[in-house]
């Protein structure tokens, strides 16, 4: 996917992404965990987002790790926990816990935006750019999406910056091409 919204933020690929996007959620790569172990990761989860809210990054991640340790396919644990290390500004570690948040739900617009940012900080300028096309295209909200790559554009990073302002190009390209079908949750 990344491959085809690289040029344009995959304006006029939309049928070759939505298939992509299909062939890995019908992978159903999500497996089950031990009995018991889906509640205490859900529990870890809800108290990392806590200590992410409350600016706590080292406790956050710890948290994360925990809920992981648990339950290593929930796209949402992997996804929180590749934010927390981007927010405690290790985008190595951040990128392969968010890509694999999205092997898991490749239509998560939140972990695009999230990959873009970690790809935009580590200077790979191209992919945070199709990935925040992949953002923009697969949110239900596009003004917030819009407003979330205004926003990086006013960042202090030179990189997010220049990311940025070329993601909001493609998603005009991208609005022009037509609606988006089969929208995935953010």
């Amino acid at each position: 996917m990344i491959a085809d919204a690289r040029v344009d933020g995959g304006a006029g690929k939309e049928t070759a992404i939505l298939a992509t996007k299909r062939r890995i959620e019908q992978l159903n790569l999500a497996k089950s965990s031990p009995a018991g172990a889906q509640g205490r990761a859900r529990a870890e989860n809800k108290r990392g987002v806590e200590y992410l809210r409350n600016g706590q990054l080292a406790e956050a991640i710890q948290a994360f790790e925990a809920a992981y340790q648990l339950n290593s396919t929930n796209a949402e644990i992997a996804a929180n926990l590749g934010y927390a290390h981007f927010r405690n500004n290790d985008p190595l570690a951040a990128e392969p816990l968010l890509l694999l948040s999205l092997v898991f739900e490749p239509g998560r617009a939140m972990s695009w935006a999230n990959l873009g940012q970690s790809q935009a900080k580590q200077g790979k300028l191209d992919e945070a750019i199709a990935s925040w096309a992949l953002f923009y295209r697969f949110s239900q909200n596009r003004d917030s999406s819009i407003q979330f790559l205004k926003k990086m554009t006013l960042d202090e990073d030179s990189k997010m910056r220049e990311a940025a302002k070329q993601a909001l190009q493609a998603t005009t390209k991208i609005a022009a091409s037509g609606p988006v079908k089969n929208q995935a949750k953010p």
